[in-house]
Order: structure tokens, then sequence, then C-alpha cells
């Protein structure tokens, strides 16, 4: 018994990163916001990168699987509408902390939009949205809100904000809709039956999984370290 709890993924995976990922979120308490965003997010997608994998300690026949890589996918989201609520105003030193924490709230009401949506749609019409045509609406969605957030919210909110603060979250807005928009672009063409689809999907999923997190920390400016 002892020796297939020892060699058990539950343990040799799953256990050790649960540790990993508490101590880490420990040290980030004392860090600045920017810090403990690149550390615990990188842990974040390595989780989910270990889950999508071979290594998983889920099953593909367990029930919690498509729970949890959905879970994976909601905070692949929230990650970035986390870094725009919490740096698209530059708040006084009375009201930053206060308005670090209201950030968490107001990125959790906009990760929230599309899975309700798409829950909805499900719900309306179940056999339409299946499969890939589920990945394709859940992209086509993500992706029209980061637009109307790009062109009619952001401009508003960065309009005090400092040049290189809203330089920078242009920018990792606009890698946002770069990824989103290859993945809906190659799942479009995996459906119409072309297989050099999933060879464009490399592209985002690379984006997505690897260079999210390096856009944000090598771009940030200053403003935003302390």
């Amino acid at each position: 018994m002892f020796e297939s709890i020892y060699g058990s993924p539950w343990v040799a995976t799953f256990a050790v990163a649960v540790i990993s990922f508490g101590g880490f979120a420990w040290w980030a308490r004392g860090q600045s916001f920017l810090v403990a965003f690149v550390a615990l997010f990188t842990l974040e997608i390595l989780g989910d990168a270990l889950n999508a994998g071979t290594w998983s300690p889920l099953r593909d026949d367990s029930p919690w699987k498509d729970a949890v890589a959905l879970l994976f996918v909601l905070l692949g989201d929230f990650r970035y509408f986390l870094l725009v609520e919490r740096f698209a105003r530059r708040p006084t030193a009375r009201a930053r902390e206060a308005t670090a924490w209201s950030a968490w709230g107001t990125a959790f009401g906009w990760m929230a939009i599309v899975p309700l949506t798409m829950q909805l749609l499900r719900t309306i019409a179940p056999a339409r949205f299946a499969a890939r045509w589920s990945f394709a609406t859940y992209e086509a969605l993500i992706l029209a809100l980061v637009i109307g957030l790009r062109f009619l919210v952001l401009p508003r909110r960065l309009a005090a904000a400092p040049p290189a603060v809203r330089a920078w979250l242009v920018a990792v807005t606009n890698f946002e809709l770069a990824q989103y928009a290859l993945w809906l672009v190659a799942d479009l063409i995996i459906m119409v039956g072309v297989d050099a689809g999933f060879a464009l999907r490399l592209v985002p999923n690379v984006m997505y999984y690897g260079l999210f997190i390096g856009v944000v920390a090598w771009r940030a400016p200053a403003e935003v370290k302390q």
C-alpha cells in the first residue's frame, strides 16, 4: 500500500507542487505586487502545463479533469485582468492598498463574463457549443471583451497614468489580443480539416505558457516595481 502511495503522481507531482506554491505564496506576501504577481503566476502556469501534459496526476477519465482544466483557463485569463485592474489607475499612497485589494474583485468580475456567457450558450444550444466549437466561441468572446477593454475602457482609465505605465499596459493588452486572435484563427483552420492549424496553434500556446509573464516583467516600468 505504501509503495503505491509513494509512487503515486499525487505524491510525486501534486503534493510537491502544492507545497512549493504555498512557500512561494508566503514569500510573496512581503514583496511588491509585481514581484508577487510574476512569482505566483509563473507557478500557476507551470501547474497548468503540468495538468495538460502526461505527468498530470489526473487521468483522462477522472471526473475532476475537466474542472481542473477549466480552473486553469480562468486563472490564465484572471492574471491579465488583475494586472490591468491593479495598474490602470495610479492611486494615492493612502488609497493604494485598498485599490490593490479591490482590483482582485473587479478582475474576477471581468474574468467571469465569458464563462458565464458560455454556460448560457451551452444551456440554450448544448449540441452547438461542444468540442472545438466551444474553444473557438470562448476565444472569440474573450477577444471581443479585450478589444472593448483596449479601445473603450483603457483610454479613459489610463488618461491620468504615467506614460510608461500606459504604454506597458497597452503592450500587454495587445499581446493578449494577439494570443487569442491566433488561437481563434488556428481553431477555425482545424475545424475545416486543415492539419496546419495545429502548427499555428503552437504559437499562441508558447505566448500563453512561456512568454506572457516574461513580457509583463521585462517591459514593466519603474513606476510599477515598488
